[in-house]
């Protein structure tokens, strides 16, 4: 039988203390009074101190923040953990702590199973050799310079694509198969097809007659429509069974991966502005039910 466990009490601060210059750990029950199933300490670190550094263990870790504001490694994130919050790293994980605040900042730390404090003599005579320093200041945000470039009006002139000048591109194959006939007016995309050289995203116009609509279909990337005049109709998942109505200057954003297709939902002809993020979206599939369709009307689908 196994023999009872002694309760514990400690009053604030009491505990196996193991000063570490600027980090203190202050153990309040180790394995041998929890029958090996876990320990319990507090960590505290001062001021723009770093933790004990990048490591991982067979036993869980689970932390809490009493106060202050630590930061945490889980894997390759750092998260910002105020007073409050909780934290798990599963064994095996990757992790570190850091304060990188102004103020004192503590967590109680739960190691299952115990007996990771045996280890806390060879850890604090570690540190007083190598005493903790200061975290890393984060990388200021690049901002953009004030320069003196001035282009000219021609200059800036090359970079406009006149609504008037656009003209309709033949790569959208599916345009062939019937009830998806619509003309698709490229403005930013790959030179020589489009006026404009696509950088972070392209921008197609889309102007079709009631009724028609691009089908459904799925690429790599995010992508965004607004409709210019009338009523469309934005429709999504494997079979498109989901939709939303969009008026005048609405805007959806569909994310990579979905299955996505629009029509025409008004009573005339409608204009719909498209932009998808990288320079080219390309890697277009559809799925089988379209590829049917196209196959029946002759139309020829990428693989």
């Amino acid at each position: 039988m196994t023999e009872p466990r002694a309760p514990i009490f400690l009053p604030p601060g009491e505990g196996r203390d193991y000063p570490m210059g600027r980090i203190r750990a202050l153990f309040k029950a180790d394995r041998d009074e929890t029958a090996g199933l876990y320990s319990i300490s507090e960590w505290w670190l001062e001021p723009r101190t770093k933790g004990p550094g990048a490591h991982s263990h067979a036993e869980d870790d689970v932390f809490y923040v009493i106060e202050g504001t630590m930061s945490f490694l889980l894997g390759e994130r750092w998260v910002e953990a105020p007073a409050g919050s909780f934290v798990l790293a599963p064994g095996g994980v990757t992790h570190d702590f850091e304060n990188r605040g102004p103020v004192r900042a503590g967590a109680l730390n739960l190691s299952c199973p115990g007996g990771f404090e045996k280890d806390m003599p060879e850890i604090a005579a570690w540190f007083g050799e190598h005493p903790p320093g200061e975290p890393e200041e984060p990388a200021a945000a690049p901002v953009a310079p004030i320069t003196e470039a001035n282009p000219t009006v021609a200059e800036m002139e090359a970079r406009v694509a006149r609504f008037a000048a656009l003209r309709p591109t033949d790569d959208y194959v599916d345009a062939g198969i019937p009830g998806c006939e619509r003309t698709t007016l490229r403005v930013l995309g790959e030179k020589p097809h489009a006026p404009l050289q696509a950088e972070s995203y392209h921008m197609n116009l889309v102007r079709c007659a009631p009724g028609k609509s691009a089908p459904l279909h799925n690429h790599l990337t995010q992508e965004v429509f607004m409709p210019l005049s009338g009523t469309w109709e934005v429709f999504w998942g494997p079979e498109g069974a989901r939709s939303l109505r969009l008026s005048p200057y609405d805007v959806i954003s569909v994310p990579p991966g979905v299955s996505r297709g629009f029509r025409n939902a008004g009573t005339e002809e409608a204009l719909l502005m498209g932009i998808a993020a990288g320079r080219d979206p390309g890697m277009i599939n559809w799925p089988e039910t379209v590829r049917a369709a196209a196959r029946a009307a002759g139309v020829l689908l990428p693989a």
